[in-house]
Formats: structure tokens, C-alpha cells, sequence
């Protein structure tokens, strides 16, 4: 397991970072209900996959994999078939690697994600902007709402704890960022709003006190407010996360949102934890309103797991919707931006995330694809899997130098990252950086070199 110490950084198994080809099937395949195996049958089980489990605005890719799964059941199609198809997907991100002639764009985002833990004083939040300064980098992306806290002036969130006294650190940091000529994004986690240590920080208005309700329960219909630091580590979930079906949560998340982007002038807003906590297709931790759904019979529960997936899609992307239309009525020229996972099967069926259509929908401006790689391969496959010439541009790779990648595997990070014209690279996270321990770390990485030639990112569309 990747033991992770801050709210970027997604859970994984280290078999995880391949690409997925197993599928949970229960006995008798994933639509059969009966025994009956006519000629038409396959046909006849695409078509009411397509109708019944997918909404009209599903991707399309979704389509298509369940349709290819049903046929390949009942007809035994060769799997060399379903291979190639895979491989065939590939190839344009490869021959976009090989054919890149190592130009350096125009208009580019070079970006540090910075945790609420860089923040707390003024020296810290000094530091960091002159490390971005030394290594070229031109956009900030700084965490303001971690754990249900802020890190900002606020009447509706408990101040976070450990700030110096008089600090308003987002305040502070838009002053030294606006001489640095550094953009500032406003990070929040929108979902995940405790942990473990909260409870020992409490404050009357956090939403642990005020509102238990809102909280997920998982399929035992315990609160994930009564986890403790043991529980959330065998779930392998970063602390409790507030209900996305709650309609009480998203008009509460758009106040907050509302009362940041009123009173401080951001160039962007970055949503983190907007999903689903995440756990083991192989457990029972199911989360949701709609949790304890009781499925009829074994044979049809892939398609009720289906339609429920579908509804808990549709409840983060609502989040994500009515954020956007806010943006759009009261802070034009607002960025908006998501740090997403770097797997489709789990955005899809796991933490509920369809960044993709978010895209596609305009519903985000770019989308941060947390690709914590420390080998070559498993970014290339991870990078394979997303390569879609429709959204490409609005890619921003994650680079991961907190797992002290080489300076060959950064350096080919930010080369595919050039090659499939994405809009740029974020590094997570600042605290490597201002590591006194790494500075010959630090300077075999070479960003200062790499990002010589000083750039602005792209315009909004």
C-alpha cells in the first residue's frame, strides 16, 4: 500500500498501477439469466445493456466496453481479438511520443500542488513561492479546506488549527504570489471532511459536531464517523467523507465555494476528493444513500451494482455541474479544475469519478490527472489508457516527485506530457522542494533548466 501523508495523493495497491483486465464477474456471467444459449442471444443482451444500465449521456466508452464483455461471453471470440483492440487504443499515444520533436510550448502549466501544511506562516509560505520561482514553475495550486477546516477567513468553516496568530494565509499568499507573477487556485476537498485527527482538533461548528447526518455509512450502516485511526486504514480510505447524494451537502459545498470566491480574488478553483471514498471490489464497504440496496437474485446483481454505479456517477457529477454553473453566473474567467485518478475502471465503478465527461460536458477546465508514477512504464500505461486527442489539452499531468522518481522518469513524465500537447505538468507536492535533505535531489531533476524558458499558461477557452 502507498502510504500517503496528505489529501492528493489517491490510495493504491501496487498491482493497481497496471492496467485493469480482470473483471468481477459472479458465476454464470455478467447478464445471464438463463441457461439458454441461442445464436441471438448475445445480440439480444448488448442491446439491453446499451438501453437499460446506460443513461443517453453515458460515455460512450462505457457503451462500448460493456457491449464487447457481453459478446465476448456467449461467442468465445479469441482473445487476440480483444487485445488487439486494446493495443490499438495505444498506438497514438506512442506515436505521439515518437513523433515529438522535444519543442517547448507557447503557453504552458507549470504547477505545484501546495498543502495546507506550507501555509501556516508567512516565512513558509516565502519559501515556497520562491522555490517556484527558482524552478519555473507559474501556477499555484494551494490546499485552503483540507479536513473540513480553512485555512482562509470564514464564517461558515472552523479555522484550521496552528495558523500564526494574524495570518490569513490564502490573503497572504495571493500578495507574494501577484509580485512572483504566480496564478493562485484555491484548493478545497469537497467531499472528504474528517479524519482521525479532527477529533482531537475539535471546534463547535465543524461539521462532526453540527451535522453527523451528512456523513456516509457504510453497508453496516455505521457512520464512518465512528471509525477509528485502525478502521480507516483497513478500508484503506482517507477519513469520513460527507454524502454526495445528500442534496443538504452539495448546497452547503456551493455556500462555501461562494463565500472563498467572493471574498478572495483566485484565478482558479481546484477540486479535490470530488468523488466517492474508495475500497477493495472484494470487500462489502459500499457507501452511498442508496447502499443497502437488496438485490433480487444473485443472477441480476451486475446489473443492479450497474444502475447503482450509474447513480452514484451521477451524484458526484451533479456536485460538479452546480459549481460549475455557479462559477459561470458570478466569476467569469474562473478556472475550474479537479485532481482525478488515473484509472479508468475505478473513476468508473469504484470512487465514481467521470472526469472524462466532465471534460467533454465543459463542466471543468482541466482535469489533473494524478499520475504518481516512479517508473516509466506505469505512466506510459496510465497515459495510454486516457490518450484522447478530444481532451488531451485539458490533461494536466501529476508528477509525483514526493516518491523521489529519477530524474529520467520526471523528465519522461514532462516530455509525454509535452508530446500529446496536454496542457501542462503539476508536481506534487511543495514540502519536496523545501526539503533541505534533497537539494542535490533537487538539482539532478534540473526544472530550473527544463523550464528555462519562461511561459504563461494557456487562455481559457
Amino acid at each position: 500500500m502507498l502510504a500517503c501523508r496528505s489529501s492528493c495523493v489517491p490510495f493504491y495497491q501496487e498491482e493497481d498501477y497496471l492496467p485493469e483486465v480482470k473483471h468481477n464477474i459472479p458465476p454464470g456471467g455478467i447478464f445471464r439469466t438463463k441457461k439458454s444459449r441461442s445464436a441471438t442471444r448475445p445480440f439480444a443482451e448488448a442491446a439491453r445493456l446499451n438501453g437499460r444500465i446506460f443513461s443517453r449521456k453515458e460515455e460512450p466508452w462505457n457503451v462500448s466496453l460493456g457491449v464487447m464483455l457481453t459478446l465476448l461471453h456467449y461467442s468465445r471470440l479469441p482473445v487476440l481479438f480483444f487485445t488487439t483492440l486494446i493495443l490499438h487504443g495505444c498506438a497514438n499515444y506512442q506515436d505521439a511520443l515518437q513523433n515529438y520533436d522535444d519543442r517547448v510550448p507557447e503557453n504552458e502549466i507549470r504547477a505545484l500542488w501546495v498543502v495546507r501544511t506550507e501555509i501556516k506562516t508567512r516565512d513558509s509560505i516565502t519559501a515556497v513561492i520562491d522555490a517556484m520561482k527558482a524552478n519555473g514553475l507559474n501556477v499555484a495550486i494551494v490546499q485552503v479546506r483540507g479536513r473540513g477546516d480553512a485555512y482562509y477567513h470564514s464564517t461558515l468553516v472552523s479555522p484550521a488549527h496552528g495558523i500564526e496568530e494574524g495570518l490569513d494565509p490564502l490573503a497572504e499568499f495571493i500578495r507574494q504570489a501577484r509580485k512572483a507573477d504566480i496564478e493562485v487556485h484555491a484548493w478545497i476537498n469537497v467531499f472528504l471532511a474528517a479524519d482521525a485527527s479532527t477529533f482531537l482538533e475539535n471546534h463547535s461548528r465543524h461539521l462532526i459536531n453540527t451535522r453527523k447526518d451528512w456523513f456516509l455509512r457504510d453497508a453496516k450502516n455505521r457512520s464512518m464517523l465512528d471509525y477509528g485511526r485502525r478502521d480507516y486504514k483497513l478500508a484503506n480510505v482517507e477519513g469520513a467523507f460527507l454524502d454526495p447524494a445528500n442534496a443538504e451537502v452539495r448546497a452547503y459545498n456551493l455556500k462555501i465555494v461562494r463565500e472563498l470566491l467572493d471574498h478572495y480574488e483566485v484565478d482558479g478553483l481546484h477540486l479535490d476528493y470530488i468523488r466517492y471514498p474508495w475500497s477493495r471490489s472484494n470487500t462489502d464497504y459500499n457507501f452511498g444513500v442508496n447502499s443497502a440496496l437488496q438485490f433480487a437474485d444473485q443472477n441480476h446483481r451486475a446489473i443492479e451494482e450497474a444502475r447503482l454505479n450509474e447513480i452514484r456517477r451521477n451524484n458526484v457529477s451533479s456536485m460538479v455541474r452546480e459549481i460549475r454553473k455557479l462559477a459561470r453566473e458570478r466569476y467569469p474567467g474562473l478556472i475550474l479544475s479537479a485532481a482525478v485518478w488515473p484509472s479508468q475502471s475505478k473513476i468508473q465503478n469504484h470512487i465514481f469519478q467521470d472526469f472524462p465527461r466532465w471534460l467533454k460536458e465543459d463542466w471543468i477546465d482541466y482535469a489533473y490527472l494524478m499520475a504518481y508514477y516512479d517508473k516509466i512504464e506505469l505512466h506510459d500505461s496510465r497515459m495510454e489508457e486516457f490518450f484522447d486527442p478530444t481532451i488531451n489539452k485539458r490533461l494536466v499531468i501529476g508528477i509525483g516527485v514526493f516518491r523521489s522518481p529519477s530524474p529520467r522518469v520526471t523528465g519522461h513524465q514532462l516530455r509525454s506530457a509535452r508530446a500529446i500537447q496536454a496542457a501542462g505538468v503539476c508536481y506534487f507536492d511543495a514540502s519536496w522542494f523545501l526539503d533541505s535533505r534533497r537539494k542535490d535531489e533537487i538539482v539532478a531533476h534540473r526544472l530550473w533548466e527544463l523550464f528555462s524558458e519562461r511561459t504563461t499558461p494557456p487562455p481559457l477557452r
